[in-house]
């Protein structure tokens, strides 16, 4: 064995020296990251060879080999061949993964929803898959559901909250689901401008306004003059007019705080 190894090394093209090492080492199944040369040797020699093929592509997928050659590979085995669900999502989950790390968002929406298709069920798509919807900027009801699952699974990007939270702001909710959305996004992200707006309108939506004032000026701080934060600051500010409420501008800047009465005034 070692000398075929030896003179197939020396010579790549001597395809007899080739058939000669596969006779030694398919009947033992001898694939390793040493001999898989040959065996891609084989397969190109031999490429109706389903066998082979399938082969290499699970050992490089039980390896998490993410490679060009691998990726290849596992291309090839899905079209070529005809895999258990299982299988077919085992590859179409590493192929997602890679275009993923290459941020082709389309290909990694079309395989992952090729997997969620394959298995319904499947949680290993949600996440990679909604951060593609998100970087395409989607909010209809199948993305935000998915951005939804994402944020229940731990995702913290900051685009799947912020659409998230933007969607439920703008369809006017005030429910504890809501709710909870706002803070947990707000733990990850403190400048979320829609879970910002959310709290606040939730806040003066349940009569808590030294909350819904406070939170409006956790808004202002990072977003100064914000149109939105000031009528929610000055619509709290109405209903607490007194020197604790007025009192808790003292940290805004002249404009901002002169801006807010004037609003509430207004109001």
């Amino acid at each position: 064995l070692t000398i075929l190894k030896r003179l197939f090394d020396e010579n790549p093209q001597d395809t007899a020296t080739l058939a000669l090492l596969m006779e030694q080492l398919l009947p033992e199944n001898n694939l390793t990251q040493e001999t898989r040369p040959y065996y891609e040797a084989w397969l190109a020699v031999h490429p109706e060879n389903k066998k082979i093929l399938s082969m290499l592509a699970n050992f490089c997928a039980d390896q998490g080999d993410m490679g060009d050659a691998a990726v290849k590979l596992y291309k090839r085995f899905l079209s070529e061949t005809d895999p258990h669900p299982s299988e077919k999502v085992k590859f179409l989950v590493l192929l997602g993964r890679y275009h993923f790390n290459n941020h082709k968002w389309s290909d990694v929406i079309e395989i992952f929803e090729a997997v969620r298709k394959t298995q319904p069920v499947n949680n290993e798509a949600v996440i990679p898959l909604a951060t593609a919807y998100a970087e395409l900027e989607r909010s209809d009801a199948e993305a935000v559901s998915l951005y939804r699952q994402a944020a229940a699974q731990g995702s913290r990007n900051e685009k799947i909250h912020n659409l998230l939270c933007r969607q439920y702001y703008e369809q006017k909710k005030n429910t504890p689901e809501a709710v909870k959305t706002y803070k947990n996004s707000l733990i990850l992200h403190p400048k979320n401008k829609y879970a910002r707006y959310g709290l606040c309108r939730y806040y003066i939506f349940v009569c808590e306004y030294e909350n819904g004032l406070a939170e409006s000026l956790r808004l202002l701080r990072f977003f100064p003059k914000n149109d939105r934060g000031i009528e929610f600051a000055a619509e709290c500010l109405l209903h607490l007019i007194t020197s604790r409420g007025t009192g808790k501008l003292a940290d805004l800047d002249e404009d901002t705080r002169r801006m807010i009465l004037e609003e509430s005034f207004r109001k």
